[in-house]
């Protein structure tokens, strides 16, 4: 309450705590501005407009509107034409005239509240990023349509409010939308989801996920969508499953093992020239920890379980970066001459491991014959 008369301030103020409402008090347009421009602004400003000071109350709730959106009513004793039109000027949500009695004031003050908060719904629908519509569930009339959805259909909001759910969506007739509201009349359900498809004025389709809640409205039963166009999130999709695909055929046809293990080091991923050369499906290989099937005896084991341990807390390893020949075991029990290179990768916080194993058992036998050919000719 902004209000230089002490006496008649504290007057209204306790009425105003009286009727529930916790006030802080300015004196001077200046202070009004100080303390709306404050850490908590109040839910509503009653403003004197003749106030000591070089700043009225007009002046100061055109400052304070400028960056604060606070509805404010005038106290007045001065109803002249060039008031008023100053009032408006501001966008005041009214006035009050002094000495008025205590019933209209405590109106005024719980109506502009009311208004306040009614205005500031209407602004969050009207410029939600999501489409947004309001409609009888009865009739299934239109009753409100924000400016996304307008834009996405193409429609005006004159043509709309003739329309309803029913012309957007080409897939439900009357009997099978009723359907799907039931559960929201019945209490079944608190809110429906589903996707479907919405018809654009101009003959296109786009894909939507749709959440059906029902809301009240000074006594009446009103059906409220939230609607989320998919094109973008499907397109999206579509993309990843190409680069999955071609990822995966590119996995499939190399002709090295490729082998991806998780933090805990079990299988992640195993390509089919991996099965080729340990003898290990799929089916049986994945989720399961990959060093004691492949590592040839238990010393060497626990080599491998001190450097795993390292990995999984750095994703850094004397063999991270590096090709190195190593000894693994075929499903069979027999030992294999291999070439592994192995590499970090950081997935959801996690360090995986990468490797690239080639089978190099004929390369070795071709060492070893022309070791000993060297051998024999010495």
């Amino acid at each position: 309450m902004v209000y230089d008369s002490r006496l008649t301030q504290l007057v209204i103020l306790e009425l105003l705590h009286k009727n529930g409402y916790e006030t802080e008090t300015a004196v001077t347009g200046e202070e009004a501005v100080q303390k709306a421009y404050g850490g908590f602004p109040p839910d509503l400003i009653l403003m004197d407009i003749e106030l000591a000071g070089k700043m009225d109350g007009v002046e100061a709730a055109r400052r304070i509107l400028k960056s604060r959106d606070i509805p404010v009513v005038f106290l007045t004793a001065n109803t002249s034409g060039e008031i008023i039109d100053k009032i408006k000027e501001v966008k005041a949500y009214g006035f009050v005239l002094k000495n008025t009695d205590k019933a209209a004031l405590l109106s005024t003050v719980e109506m502009a509240m009311k208004l306040h908060e009614a205005n500031t719904h209407a602004r969050m629908f009207e410029n939600s990023l999501d489409e947004l519509y309001i409609f009888h569930p009865k009739s299934l009339k239109f009753v409100a349509v924000n400016r996304t959805a307008r834009k996405n259909l193409g429609y005006t909001i004159e043509k709309l409010n003739t329309m309803t759910p029913l012309d957007l969506k080409p897939e439900f007739d009357l009997e099978s939308f009723q359907k799907l509201l039931n559960p929201l009349f019945s209490g079944e359900e608190e809110q429906v989801l589903f996707e479907t498809v919405h018809h654009r004025k101009d003959g296109t389709l786009y894909p939507v996920e749709i959440n059906l809640q029902l809301f009240d409205y000074e006594g009446e039963k009103l059906c409220l969508a939230l609607v989320v166009d998919l094109t973008e999130r499907r397109a999206m999709e579509e993309g990843l499953q190409e680069k999955e695909a071609t990822l995966s055929a590119i996995m499939d046809a190399a002709r090295d093992a490729i082998v991806m293990l998780d933090g805990q080091g079990s299988v992640t991923f195993w390509n089919p020239a991996a099965e080729q050369l340990f003898g290990y499906s799929r089916e049986e290989i994945l989720g399961k920890e990959l060093r004691r099937l492949m590592v040839p005896d238990e010393r060497l084991y626990e080599v491998h379980i001190q450097a795993f341990t390292c990995f999984q807390l750095t994703g850094e390893g004397n063999a991270i970066g590096k090709t190195i020949e190593l000894k693994a075991k075929h499903k069979d029990g027999r030992k294999l001459d291999v070439e592994l290179s192995l590499s970090a990768l950081r997935i959801k916080d996690e360090w995986h491991a990468v490797g690239i194993v080639r089978d190099i058992r004929e390369r070795k036998r071709l060492e070893r014959k022309t070791g000993a050919k060297k051998s024999g000719s010495a």
